[in-house]
């Protein structure tokens, strides 16, 4: 029984003291997939997002605490077809995120941060294969949004994440790799 209790304290203590997971001068590449389209229409292929975090400071808060900055792109399009008119979509969002990571336990990286960007998205409509210009929908806008995630760690440098906020998806889930 104390062999137990020995090897159970060993486990505890690795989970409670580990070593912060971003650290200051850290490269996070992240790709990930949408789940959860935030749009009515139904894409043809997954949504994909890409994002690279850098930290620029340690200790933002506390000793376990980290921020980072870095760019963020989004991609979606779309294809349905109502009474012989084929309606497409395609969707872009690209800008710069900021994000305030927390290593709470263990090798799990939570965060949170704001993302500022724009928006694109272009429509179009093909009636009986003949291409209509005339509901050319080609906007775009500037959007503020916040969001939320946790990541993680398999190792030092590669990880798992998911997260949810602003995108072309509700949600994402995808991998790190971290340099």
């Amino acid at each position: 029984m104390k062999k137990f209790y020995l090897v159970l304290t060993l486990l505890l203590s690795t989970i409670v003291v580990q070593a912060q997971t971003v650290e200051r001068g850290d490269f996070l590449f992240n790709a990930g997939v949408g789940i959860g389209n935030s749009k009515s229409v139904k894409p043809n292929f997954v949504p994909v997002a890409a994002s690279i975090m850098y930290v620029v400071k340690d200790n933002l808060f506390d000793s376990r605490s980290a921020l980072s900055i870095g760019p963020y792109v989004n991609y979606y399009g779309a294809k349905h077809s109502i009474n012989n008119v084929d309606h497409n979509m395609s969707n872009f969002v690209f800008g710069l995120r900021g994000t305030s990571h927390y290593n709470a336990f263990g090798k799990f990286d939570l965060y949170t941060g704001l993302f500022a960007g724009y928006e694109k998205a272009y429509y179009s409509n093909k009636i009986d294969d003949k291409q209509s210009k005339g509901i050319d929908e080609n906007n775009g806008e500037f959007v503020v949004a916040a969001y939320v995630g946790a990541r993680y760690f398999f190792s030092k440098h590669f990880a798992a994440f998911a997260e949810l906020g602003y995108g072309v998806s509700t949600a994402e889930l995808g991998l790190t790799i971290s340099l």
